[in-house]
């Protein structure tokens, strides 16, 4: 089978769960669960697939989507499942207790607490996003600036510098290079702090 077939068979059984999911009074259940190790066999498969495709930069995005899809839907099931077991537990309790008036259910906190998790997933989603675009430009970029570097070499072979002078152009590359490390480790740094203290 090809990607393409893998893909096709990967939606389908997607919008199943996702249909399955959906509905509030379904409960989690052992086929829901069997299901998406089903998704998550289909969608290992498909990524070797993948890498055997000729057009492997347009096929990654797309498994990288597929990817995301999973681990949204994936979410969605714990969470589903967690809240059945917190609210049979409550229930429990409540049938337990003498005065059912007593128990409280603090909604602002939970709503606090969903919509805080869903802003933080959308800001990674985009520094995701971001930081891949970037990566793919530097790529690029690497890429002109050898071919650039490899040419300049050759012309300075052919005028008749000396080895000593391209030694030297050789020597402020490297420190270039060092250069854009550390300034790379210093944002890093710098992010996670903006993180940590926001």
């Amino acid at each position: 089978m090809n990607f393409e077939d893998f893909a096709q068979k990967f939606e389908v059984l997607y919008m199943e769960l996702r249909g399955s999911v959906a509905l509030p009074e379904l409960p989690v259940t052992h086929l829901i669960s069997q299901k998406m190790s089903e998704l998550r066999r289909l969608y290992d498969r498909m990524d070797i697939a993948a890498s055997n495709t000729p057009n492997r930069f347009a096929v990654k995005e797309k498994t990288r989507k597929y990817w995301m899809n999973l681990m949204s839907l994936e979410g969605e099931i714990k969470e589903r499942k967690r809240q059945q077991e917190k609210t049979s537990v409550l229930k429990e309790s409540s049938l337990a207790r003498r005065k059912p008036e007593e128990v409280k259910i603090n909604v602002d906190a939970e709503l606090e607490y969903r919509q805080s998790a869903g802003r933080t997933r959308s800001s990674l989603d985009s520094m995701i996003e971001a930081s891949e675009a970037m990566i793919s430009i530097l790529r690029t970029q690497k890429d002109s600036i050898k071919g650039i570097k490899r040419r300049v070499l050759d012309a300075a072979n052919s005028i008749g510098m000396g080895s000593t002078v391209i030694r030297l152009i050789e020597k402020r590359s490297d420190q270039d290079m060092t250069i854009f490390f550390v300034g790379c480790i210093f944002l890093l740094v710098l992010l996670i702090l903006l993180i940590i203290y926001i």
